[in-house]
């Protein structure tokens, strides 16, 4: 059995850390033989990924040889990714989220089973259950976890497989969420997108005039940038002299009363340099004039100009959407954005699908952008999840398609 070492100063809770002296990256990992003995193994290299990677051959030789007697449970072994492995490699609100969600949903069920022991059927069973009493979301979320712990066990040798990735989960009609083992670069809402008219953008843009949450709107609609990017993006990364703005950081409130922080993006793609179009431009550089005689240093900034607390700008939003008038009833009344029939009510998320649809289906005359460009402009690692989740056509679009068909 594989067990965390003592913890040096500078690598926290894992098992791979970087030198602050040398900046060469270190493994550490000890084991128990079946026969009770322990010992120590070791490595220093160059780069993180020969580190982890050693660490991992570590893992598989041990695990080929002694492991096998060490009956490894469902819950010792996620403990030990939780601990001991996902935070050198993920997020630290990822893994909170990960540890909460087991804890609470998956332990008192399946923790006591022996890791190789677990098969497709018995968590087919288990989520079943779980779908019952939790919802569609949660549900995916406690597989997503689960999922992501048992690829470890596989690629340390302890299984062949990740019964995991059997399992299907109910889907509601509402939200249909694509059945998927989602990308850790992808995006928290892949439920059905609302892709906004040129007339629901103005709405809503009007709604939220003068609002706290107008430059989030503003942002979404023509950058594409998710919530958190809206929110942790500083004036110093606005260039109005070359229209340019400068992604490299977001806004994420960290579980465990730690509140909010500046954190880097997921991934080395979510890095990027987008340009300011004409009406964006507008409006930023008549809000650069008043942050600048405020001393504000956000471009979304709460009232008193500090952090603007996702969950409030989530809620600031709903309440823009629900006064967006987008035309009138026969008896006088407002028809609103949010409310109609058949349609889901919008999310900022949409204005981020919103915009990557209109430039893949409207922009350069009608041609469109071409799928990497589109990637680079969400930045996303992969184009798959650009174009799988974000992009949609309207039905407009498809009847203006049709109508090239001589």
């Amino acid at each position: 059995m594989q067990t965390p070492t003592k913890t040096p100063a500078n690598r926290r809770e894992s098992n791979v850390w970087q030198s602050p002296k040398t900046g060469r990256w270190h493994w550490e990992v000890r084991f128990t033989r079946r026969d009770g003995t322990k010992f120590r193994k070791a490595g220093s290299y160059k780069t993180e990924k020969e580190a982890r990677s050693a660490r991992d051959d570590a893992y598989l030789e041990f695990n080929k040889n002694e492991g096998k007697g060490v009956r490894e449970t469902v819950k010792s072994w996620c403990d030990h990714c939780l601990t001991s492995v996902f935070p050198n490699e993920h997020e630290e609100n990822s893994t909170s989220v990960y540890r909460y969600v087991l804890e609470k949903h998956a332990y008192d069920l399946i923790g006591s089973i022996p890791l190789l022991e677990l098969s497709p059927t018995q968590l087919q069973l288990f989520f079943n259950e779980l779908r019952v009493t939790a919802s569609e979301s949660v549900t995916i979320k406690v597989r997503t976890a689960l999922s992501s712990c048992l690829t470890r066990a596989v690629l340390t040798g302890l299984i062949s497989s990740n019964p995991a990735r059997f399992v299907r989960i109910r889907q509601t009609p509402k939200t249909a969420l694509i059945e998927a083992d989602y990308d850790d670069d992808d995006d928290d809402n892949l439920a059905d997108k609302r892709i906004l008219t040129s007339e629901e953008q103005a709405a809503l843009l009007k709604a939220a005039r003068g609002k706290q949450i107008e430059p989030v709107i503003w942002l979404g609609l023509k950058l594409g940038l998710r919530l958190g990017e809206c929110l942790g993006l500083a004036w110093s990364s606005v260039n109005l002299e070359k229209r340019t703005v400068r992604i490299k950081q977001q806004l994420k409130r960290i579980p465990d009363r730690k509140g909010l922080q500046i954190r880097p993006p997921k991934t080395k793609a979510g890095y990027r340099t987008l340009n300011i179009s004409n009406a964006l431009y507008e409006f930023l550089r008549a809000s650069k004039e008043r942050a600048e005689a405020n001393g504000v240093e956000w471009v979304c900034p709460n009232r008193d100009g500090g952090l603007y607390d996702p969950r409030n700008a989530g809620r600031h939003f709903t309440v823009a959407a629900n006064k967006a008038v987008v035309g009138e009833k026969p008896d006088g009344s407002s028809i609103l954005i949010n409310g109609q029939k058949g349609k889901p009510d919008v999310t900022h998320h949409d204005c981020r699908s919103t915009l990557l649809s209109y430039l893949a289906n409207h922009a350069n005359d009608g041609v469109g952008v071409r799928p990497a460009m589109l990637k680079g402009i969400a930045g996303h690692s992969k184009i798959d999840t650009t174009m799988r989740y974000y992009v949609r056509a309207t039905d407009e679009d498809v009847l203006t398609a049709m109508k090239a068909i001589p």
